[in-house]
């Protein structure tokens, strides 16, 4: 008997298909890298925004705290009191009975000031000044609230620290109640020393994130705004 010529053919993949198969993998490992890559960057600028959102509110609500709590001493509400250090030249400062440590209940100095953060041009960050009681006490008793407004800065870690960053403007201003208006301009008093005033309109306008290379269309700032009763005495004319 005669056997027909058989082959043993093996499975397996030729080259070409390799080929093929290798380069599939290669563009779908490309489009998965450049997905995971923008959804990144989109979760990065939104957590980002977020924070800073949140701390703009935060110091917002920080403000409103320290100023519910301030009394009406002639000469210690200051804006924009200008002070040694040049960096903290943009600020306020009263004298308030609310502390952020356990002195509570006694007289603190405090004060917020903005100064340029580091390796920005348009950046500022704000920090929180809070004198201790002894040294208000003594402040009040001498009238020298200048002497201690003048610790405000940013390298006196004691008493300053940083609540907030990424502001780009700020504004301060204060509100006097006449005959049941709202008045920007100090009724007429017989001292030099201008009214305390009863009401302060805080701005602010902080950079939500950069967008560089991500949406052209992403909002870049948010502007905040408040309206903050800080004295229980009315002024009249």
């Amino acid at each position: 008997m005669t056997l027909s010529p058989h082959r043993d053919h093996q499975g397996g993949f030729s080259l070409l298909e390799v080929l093929v198969a290798t380069s599939l993998l290669a563009l779908l490992m490309t489009l998965l890298c450049s997905a995971s890559n923008t959804w990144y960057r989109q979760w990065n600028y939104l957590t980002e925004r977020q924070k800073r959102t949140l701390q703009a509110s935060l110091l917002l609500q920080e403000m409103r705290r320290d100023l519910h709590a301030a009394i009406p001493v002639a000469g210690s509400f200051c804006v924009n009191l200008t002070t040694v250090d040049p960096r903290a030249r943009k600020n306020i400062f009263f004298i308030s009975t609310r502390s952020s440590f356990k002195h509570s209940g006694e007289l603190h100095a405090i004060g917020y000031f903005f100064t340029q953060e580091e390796n920005s041009l348009s950046d500022y960050a704000c920090y929180r000044f809070e004198g201790t009681p002894e040294e208000t006490r003594e402040a009040l008793e001498t009238q020298n609230f200048y002497t201690l407004f003048n610790k405000a800065s940013p390298t006196n870690r004691s008493s300053s620290h940083q609540v907030c960053s990424h502001i780009l403007s700020w504004s301060f201003q204060p509100l006097w109640l006449l005959k049941e208006k709202i008045s920007t301009n100090p009724p007429e008093v017989l001292s030099k020393v201008i009214a305390v005033p009863n009401l302060l309109e805080i701005t602010l306008t902080t950079e939500n994130h950069s967008s560089k290379g991500f949406s052209k269309e992403a909002t870049k700032t948010k502007t905040f705004s408040t309206v903050v009763g800080i004295f229980n005495t009315i002024s009249s004319s």
